[in-house]
C-alpha cells in the first residue's frame, strides 16, 4: 500500500512541471491605418519565430481587432509562410468593430488553418485589409491589433507522466476505498 501512495506523489509533481512547459506562443502587430476606398488596402507582416521541437503548433489561431466606419466594406486576407491565402472576412456584416479569432474551431471563409497542426509556423504571416466602401478617400479606421498564436502539441513524455500519475492516484484511491 505504501508503495502505491509513494508512486502517486512521485507522479503528481512532474505533471504540474510538464504542463507549465507547453505555453502558447503569440506574436502581435497593430496600430495600422486602413486606407479608405482603396482596392490595394494595407499589408502588415508578422515574422513568427522558429519554435523548439516540443513547441510545434498544436493549432494556429489568428486574432483580429479592427475599427472601421463600416465593416461591411472590409476584406481580410491572411497569407501564411507557405504563400497560401486564407480569406478571414469578406464584407460579412455591418458594424464599426471586428473582433474575432480564426482557428480550426472557427475556420476562415476559405483556407484551412488545420493544415498547420503539428507543424512549426515559423516564417512570415501577412494580413491584407482592404476597405472598398467610400467614406472620404483618406483613412478609415485601423487594425488595432492582429496576432498569430501557435498552441503547442502536448509532449509525449508529459502525456505519459500524466496518464501514469492519474492511474497511480486511481489505484491508490481504489485500494483505499476497497478496505
Amino acid at each position: 500500500m505504501k508503495t502505491t501512495r509513494t508512486l502517486s506523489f512521485l507522479f503528481a509533481a512532474p505533471i504540474s512541471v510538464a504542463s507549465l512547459h507547453a505555453m502558447p506562443t503569440t506574436v502581435t502587430s497593430g496600430n495600422i491605418q486602413i486606407p479608405d476606398n482603396n482596392p490595394v488596402g494595407v499589408l502588415d507582416t508578422i515574422a513568427f519565430p522558429t519554435l523548439a521541437l516540443q513547441d510545434v503548433a498544436g493549432g494556429i489561431e489568428i486574432s483580429v481587432d479592427i475599427n472601421n466606419s463600416d465593416t461591411s466594406g472590409l476584406t481580410l486576407v491572411l497569407t501564411d509562410p507557405n504563400s497560401v491565402q486564407h480569406i478571414l472576412y469578406d464584407m460579412n456584416a455591418s458594424g464599426t468593430s471586428l473582433i474575432d479569432t480564426y482557428s480550426t474551431a472557427n475556420p476562415p471563409l476559405s483556407g484551412d488553418l488545420s493544415a498547420w497542426t503539428g507543424l512549426n509556423p515559423a516564417g512570415n504571416w501577412s494580413l491584407r485589409v482592404v476597405d472598398v466602401a467610400f467614406l472620404n478617400n483618406t483613412l478609415d479606421g485601423q487594425v488595432v491589433s492582429w496576432s498569430v498564436t501557435a498552441n503547442p502539441v502536448p509532449e509525449p513524455a508529459s502525456l505519459a507522466i500524466a496518464v501514469a500519475g492519474v492511474l497511480a492516484c486511481c489505484n491508490w484511491r481504489g485500494n483505499r476505498l476497497g478496505r
